[in-house]
């Protein structure tokens, strides 16, 4: 189910609810079933107490929601996780961890039971979503509140589409209400994406990702989607060379390690350099298998 997930998310997050709208998950059974089959229940309070329960076994713990993260912070048996937006409905949450390709998936007891979320997704999300896109092709169906104030509306060029497709028009709410043309150049949403705009059509776009370094400090970068050849927005790309970084703790420029082993070069607030922990292994082997031809030739030449 989680691959499932993960392959649906980009598809469904536009018609998700922002986790900001407490009111959407607060005071309600959400539930998930673990390795062992057990249900595990979740209660998010009003007053920030968390409520965990299995098999009537109940823990208490804290939830908060950053603003600046656009994440929850949730703190129960010691532990602090911390999960971007994903997707949330009024019978679904999709939680990302931080950091990580990680979903946390939780269904509204009161709404969904039996906790099946890729049925319901299926079987139901999809079509409503299917019926709500119906004949309005050339209608703004998405409006976005951008960081400098002003508000945009993407109409969407394929009515199976995601709202980052490529040649999705883009327009400017004016003050009336009307929309007016977008000036080339790159846009910043609330929501965390950014696009870049030519002609008044998306060229690219991109989400701020959060990582975490071995010794525990954060930094925001601005990784590129990739696209289908359809054009359609497909998958969030690896930390690159020339991505924008945002140290939300404070660390000196220089190569860093992120909890994944991979390494970033940071310099003015950009990547300049990038070693996946792969590359980095493979390089500690062939220089172990070099020092060991080294140490052999030696040894035969001294014997």
């Amino acid at each position: 189910m989680i691959n499932y997930l993960k392959s649906i998310l980009p598809r469904i997050q536009q018609h998700s609810k922002m986790l900001d709208d407490t009111a959407t998950f607060a005071d309600i059974p959400w539930a998930f079933m673990d390795d062992d089959g057990h249900k595990v229940t979740y209660i998010f309070r009003r007053n920030n107490e968390l409520l965990v329960s299995k098999q009537g076994e109940v823990v208490t713990g804290k939830w908060e929601y950053l603003s600046v993260m656009q994440s929850l912070l949730i703190e129960h048996e010691g532990r602090k996780r911390m999960y971007n937006q994903g997707f949330l409905n009024e019978a679904i949450m999709l939680l990302k961890k931080d950091g990580t390709d990680e979903i946390f998936p939780l269904g509204n007891l009161q709404k969904l039971p039996d906790l099946e979320i890729d049925k319901y997704i299926t079987t139901r999300l999809l079509k409503q979503i299917e019926v709500a896109s119906e004949d309005i092709k050339d209608e703004p169906i998405n409006r976005f509140n951008l960081k400098d104030g002003n508000a945009i509306v993407i109409h969407k060029a394929r009515v199976d589409g995601n709202f980052l497709d490529l040649d999705n028009k883009v327009e400017v709410v004016n003050i009336d209400g009307n929309f007016d043309g977008l000036t080339d150049g790159y846009y910043e949403a609330k929501e965390g994406f950014g696009i870049n705009i030519k002609n008044q059509k998306i060229i690219s776009a991109y989400s701020w990702q959060v990582q975490m370094t071995k010794q525990g400090e954060r930094l925001s970068i601005r990784c590129k989607f990739t696209y289908l050849r359809d054009g359609k927005v497909n998958l969030i790309s690896p930390p690159s060379n020339g991505d924008l970084v945002i140290k939300i703790d404070l660390f000196k420029d220089g190569w860093i390690k992120l909890k994944n082993d991979d390494q970033l070069k940071i310099q003015n607030g950009q990547i300049t350099g990038t070693l996946s922990s792969l590359e980095f292994y493979s390089l500690i082997f062939a220089l172990i298998v070099f020092l060991s031809l080294i140490l052999g030739i030696i040894a035969t030449s001294l014997s």
